[in-house]
């Protein structure tokens, strides 16, 4: 009676054994599975990352050709401009009470004023 009870107690341990053998086994293929899939992440980031360095630096490139717009504004002229011709006379002279005074129409760039 004594063997079979040391039987049951080694039958016992070896299970145990097994299972932390099956969990050590598990926990190295995820280790290989978690690496495989880090590595791929990492090569997707890493090809995207330069898609963006290259679209950065044609954008870079095609600003460096467009001049500064400061520089061209003070070298460019108005095509248009209002010059004031009209001589003002004092007031005063104009009217007397209760006259209303009009002007001639005149035309300013195809508007009449």
């Amino acid at each position: 009676m004594v063997n079979t009870r040391k039987r049951q107690k080694k039958s016992e341990k070896e299970p145990e054994t097994d299972s932390q053998s099956e969990n050590n086994e598990i926990f190295e293929k995820l280790k290989i599975v978690v690496a495989a899939e880090t590595e791929k992440i990492e090569i997707s980031n890493k090809r995207k990352f330069d898609e963006i360095a290259e679209k950065l630096q044609s954008m870079e490139k095609s600003i460096a050709k467009i001049p500064k717009l400061s520089n061209n504004r003070n070298k460019t002229e108005l095509k248009k401009k209002f010059v004031l011709k009209d001589v003002f006379e004092p007031a005063n002279d104009l009217t007397d009470e209760g006259d209303s005074i009009t002007s001639e129409d005149e035309e300013h760039y195809n508007v009449k004023w």
